[in-house]
């Protein structure tokens, strides 16, 4: 019987550690895969969030800077009897991306809006009453839409509010 020679027998020992050193570099290499992916993916979460409550900071800030000089506007107009003015300037506001729709409440009733059949009918039945009660500038948010009502004040009474209704496009 012959005797292998012994480079045979390391020829095969490194061949089975080569084998070995393969089978385990795939699977560390799929375990690796698989923590980036669920990193990625929580970092992904994170930043969508964080872009979507941007977003909504922005969009109410500049909801804000919309709604300090229309209440200036209005004011000065219904003073001045010249109610169709402000009623032109809702329709030009709502025309751009974003904006629902605009209304003037006075008392309990809608008296210039955009969407003329909500025209003189009381605005309770359309948006909630605490909007009626509020002092200054306030933004409520509900279900991916913005609500900016904004009291228009006379020099020692408050004649009115508006509401500006806004739908956050994603």
């Amino acid at each position: 019987m012959k005797r292998i020679k012994w480079y045979v027998y390391l020829i095969f020992i490194l061949l089975v550690c080569l084998v070995v050193s393969n089978v385990y570099w795939i699977f560390n290499t799929k375990s690796i895969k698989e923590n980036l992916d669920k990193n990625c993916q929580s970092n992904l979460e994170s930043v969508r969030e964080e872009l979507q409550n941007k977003f909504f900071t922005d969009s109410k800030d500049f909801l804000i800077d919309i709604a300090i000089p229309l209440t200036y506007f209005v004011r000065d107009s219904l003073q001045s009897n010249r109610t169709y003015q402000v009623g032109e300037c809702f329709n030009q506001i709502v025309k751009n991306k974003g904006f629902k729709e605009i209304s003037f409440v006075s008392g309990d009733k809608i008296q210039i809006s955009t969407n003329k059949k909500y025209e003189d009918s009381v605005f309770s039945k359309l948006y909630p009453e605490q909007f009626a009660s509020f002092q200054k500038i306030t933004v409520v948010s509900d279900q991916g839409k913005i609500f900016v009502v904004s009291p228009v004040m006379n020099v020692n009474e408050k004649i009115g509010f508006i509401i500006i209704s806004y739908v956050l496009s994603q």
